[in-house]
C-alpha cells in the first residue's frame, strides 16, 4: 500500500527533532535562488579556469582568490546539500540520516574532489630536484581542472530553473542560450588545452609557437594568445579547417584528432537541438497561416461582411496566441496525470471558482469536485452575445479573463459591466426562467461554462441537492431570489434584479431631479449645435479645347458620316428569305400574314353574297319555304343552315 501524506506526517513526528529540524524543502524560493547562484559560479569557473591554467597561470593573486571563492562557496552547498530534502519515487524524504546516505551515495563524493583546494599544497623546494618540483606543479595544473567536473551538475540545475518558469518564450530563449553556453565552453576547454599541452611539450615548432610567431614581433599577451586558440578551435570543430594554426607534435596531434571526434558529435546535436526548436516554433505559426488563408477563401466564396471578416481574424489571433487557455491543449496535459491528480489539479483551478459562488454550498465537497471536472472554457470575441434576453437558458458562465455587459435588450440600455471572478446566468440554471437580461462580450472574454444538462445530471445524482433545488425553484417562481443570494445591480439590495428595482421607481429625488433637468434652460453655442450637415462636392474644372475646328466643326468624309451597317443590311435580308412565301405580277410581295388575311376577307365577302341572294328570293316567293343547302361558313369553320 503506498503511504499517503498523514501516514508520512505522522513517520516524522515520531523522528527526534534533530533529524527533521531546518530541513529544506527542494522546491523552496531559498533553494531555488542557491541554485540559480551556483549555476552562474559555476559558468565563471568553467571559463576561467581553464584560461588561467593555461594562459596566466603566474597570476597568483587570481587564483588565490578563485581558490578562496570556490573552496568557501562549495563548501557551503555541500552543507546545504545535506540539510535538504529530496524525493524517493514520488515521496518526500526529511529524515537528515536518509538524506546523508543519498549525498554520500554518490554526489558527495564528487562535490569533496571538486572543493579540496590543490592550489594550498606546497612543496619544499630545498629537500627535492627541479625535476620533482616540475612535475608536482604540472600535477597542482591538472588537479585545479578537477574543480570543472562540477560542471556535470549544471545540467541538471539547469533543467530544475526551467521547471519552474511558465513562459514559453524564456524557455524557448533559455534553450537557445543553453546550447550556445554548451558549445561556447566546449569550444573554450579545447582552446585552452591545446596551447596547456603545447606549451608543456616546448616544441619550438609546435602549435604555441606558431601563434607566437605568427606575425613580426612575437605574440606574447594572453588575451591574443587565447583568441587564436580559440579561433582554432572553432574552426575545427566546424570541420573547416583553414591550416594557419595546426597540430606539429605527436601530443598535439593525438589532441586534435580527439578534438574533432567529440566536436562533430556535439556539434551535430546543438545544431539539430536548435533546428528542432525553430521547427516547433514555425510549426505553429504554419498552423495560423493555414488557419487565416482557409478562413479568407470561406469569407471570398460566400461574400462575407468585412466586419465579420475583421472580427474572425481576431478571434484567431487570439486563440492561436492564448493557445494555453484552449481546452484541448488543457486535456492534453492532465492526461499525462493519474485520476486523482487530475481531480486535485480541478479542484485548485476551477473548483475554487465553485467555492467562491455561494449558491453552490448546498452541494458537498464531493458534488463540487464533480461540478469541476464538467467545467468547460469558452472564449467570446468582442461584442459576440452570450446571452440574449427571453431565450431559455443555457447554462452559468464565470469569467475567468476580460469582461462582460449586462443591458436591457428593449431599451439596449447597460446595466453593469462584469469583470474577472464574476458571474452570470445562475437564475437560468437553478429556476429555468428565461433570461431576464442579455450579455455581450466587453473584450476578449475567456469564461468557465456549466451546462444545464451537466448541472442536472450531478444534481440527480445528489438527493440533498436535488431537493434544496427544487426549493429554490418554488421560491423563485414569484420574483423573490433571495434564496439564489442575488443582489440588485442598482440599489445593491437583495433578493430582486435590476429591471424589477422599485427603489428607482419610487424614488422621489430620482423623479424630480429629471423634471428640473427636463424644464432647466441650456445655454446653446451655435458653433457646437448649427453644424454643417452638407457639404458641396467640389467642382473640377475640366481643360477642354476651344480651337475653331472643335467650335465651328470641319469637313468630313461622307463615309464616315454615313458608315455603312453591314449588319443592319444582312438582317433585313434574312427577314426577306425567311417570310416572303409569292409575289404578283403588280410588284406586290406577299408575305405569309398577308395572304392569310387577304383569304380571309374573301370568304367574308363571299358570305355576305349569299345573304344578300336569299332575301331577295324571299321577297319575290312569299309564301314559299325553300330549304337551302348547307353551305361552308368560314367564321365558324363548319356547315350552318341558311333560312
Amino acid at each position: 500500500m503506498p503511504k499517503n501524506k498523514s501516514e508520512e506526517d505522522d513517520q516524522n513526528r515520531n523522528l527526534p527533532k534533530w533529524r527533521i529540524k531546518f530541513i529544506m524543502h527542494p522546491e523552496s524560493l531559498l533553494r531555488f535562488s542557491w541554485e540559480i547562484f551556483i549555476a552562474t559560479f559555476l559558468l565563471f569557473l568553467g571559463f576561467l579556469i581553464p584560461y588561467l591554467s593555461a594562459f596566466d597561470n603566474n597570476n597568483i593573486n587570481v587564483n588565490n582568490v578563485i581558490n578562496i571563492q570556490s573552496f568557501v562557496i562549495f563548501s557551503i552547498d555541500i552543507i546545504l546539500t545535506m540539510n535538504t530534502a529530496y524525493y524517493d519515487k514520488g515521496y518526500i524524504i526529511k529524515d537528515r540520516l536518509k538524506i546523508f546516505r543519498n549525498y554520500l551515495s554518490f554526489w558527495f563524493w564528487i562535490d569533496a574532489l571538486t572543493t579540496f583546494p590543490f592550489d594550498w599544497l606546497k612543496l619544499d623546494s630545498d629537500n627535492g630536484n627541479g625535476a620533482k618540483l616540475f612535475s608536482f606543479f604540472k600535477l597542482v595544473r591538472v588537479a585545479k581542472l578537477l574543480k570543472l567536473i562540477r560542471l556535470a551538475k549544471l545540467k541538471i540545475l539547469i533543467f530544475r530553473i526551467e521547471d519552474q518558469i511558465a513562459n514559453q518564450t524564456l524557455i524557448n530563449l533559455m534553450i537557445v542560450l543553453k546550447l550556445l553556453v554548451y558549445l561556447f565552453l566546449i569550444a573554450h576547454f579545447f582552446a585552452c588545452m591545446m596551447f596547456l599541452i603545447s606549451s608543456s611539450d616546448m616544441s619550438p615548432d609546435g602549435f604555441a609557437n606558431l601563434i607566437v610567431n605568427k606575425c613580426d614581433k612575437p605574440v606574447l599577451s594572453p588575451d591574443e594568445l587565447y583568441v587564436s586558440s580559440l579561433y582554432w578551435a572553432f574552426v575545427t570543430m566546424a570541420s573547416i579547417g583553414y591550416g594557419d594554426f595546426y597540430p606539429k607534435s605527436t601530443n598535439e596531434k593525438m589532441f586534435g584528432v580527439f578534438t574533432m571526434l567529440f566536436s562533430s558529435v556535439v556539434f551535430g546535436v546543438i545544431i539539430g537541438n536548435i533546428g528542432t526548436l525553430m521547427e516547433k516554433n514555425s510549426l505553429k505559426a504554419k498552423a495560423r497561416r493555414d488557419a487565416l488563408r482557409n478562413i479568407n477563401l470561406f469569407f471570398l466564396k460566400y461574400n462575407i461582411a468585412p466586419n465579420l471578416k475583421y472580427k474572425a481574424r481576431r478571434y484567431i489571433d487570439y486563440a492561436f496566441h492564448y493557445d494555453k487557455y484552449n481546452e484541448n491543449y488543457i486535456g492534453d496535459i492532465l492526461s499525462l496525470l493519474s485520476q486523482p491528480l487530475q481531480e486535485e489539479i480541478l479542484l485548485c483551478t476551477n473548483g475554487t471558482v465553485l467555492h467562491h459562488c455561494k449558491i453552490f454550498r448546498i452541494f458537498s465537497d464531493s458534488g463540487i469536485n464533480r461540478l469541476a471536472k464538467l467545467l468547460s472554457i469558452k472564449i467570446f470575441s468582442p461584442l459576440d452575445s452570450i446571452i440574449k434576453e427571453g431565450q431559455a437558458s443555457e447554462g452559468m458562465y464565470f469569467i475567468i479573463k476580460g469582461g462582460a455587459e449586462v443591458f436591457d435588450y428593449a431599451t439596449s440600455c447597460k446595466i453593469i459591466t462584469l469583470s474577472s471572478r464574476q458571474y452570470f446566468g445562475e437564475i437560468g440554471l437553478f429556476t429555468r426562467q428565461p433570461c431576464v437580461s442579455s450579455v455581450v462580450a466587453h473584450n476578449f472574454s475567456e469564461n468557465l461554462f456549466l451546462s444545464v444538462g451537466n448541472f442536472d445530471t450531478i444534481a440527480n445524482v445528489i438527493p440533498s441537492a436535488k431537493l434544496n433545488i427544487d426549493e429554490i425553484k418554488r421560491s423563485c417562481s414569484e420574483g423573490n431570489y433571495f434564496a439564489l443570494n442575488i443582489r440588485c445591480y442598482s440599489c445593491h439590495e437583495h433578493g430582486h434584479i435590476a429591471k424589477n428595482c422599485q427603489v428607482i421607481l419610487n424614488d422621489e429625488i430620482l423623479r424630480v431631479n429629471w423634471i428640473n433637468r427636463q424644464n432647466r434652460s441650456k445655454l446653446v453655442n451655435l458653433n457646437e449645435q448649427i453644424r454643417m450637415k452638407y457639404r458641396r462636392k467640389l467642382r473640377i474644372v475640366k481643360k477642354y479645347d476651344y480651337s475653331a475646328k472643335n467650335v465651328l466643326g470641319k469637313k468630313r468624309k461622307v463615309g464616315k458620316m454615313y458608315p455603312k451597317l453591314v449588319r443592319l443590311v444582312a438582317n433585313i435580308r434574312n427577314f426577306f428569305q425567311e417570310n416572303i412565301r409569292e409575289y404578283d405580277g403588280n410588284g406586290v410581295l406577299h408575305t405569309e400574314e398577308s395572304i392569310i388575311s387577304n383569304s380571309l376577307h374573301q370568304n367574308a365577302m363571299r358570305a355576305q353574297l349569299i345573304l344578300t341572294s336569299s332575301e331577295e328570293e324571299d321577297n319575290e316567293n312569299e309564301g314559299k319555304s325553300i330549304i337551302r343547302e348547307k353551305k361552308f361558313c368560314p367564321f365558324n369553320a363548319g356547315y350552318s343552315k341558311l333560312f
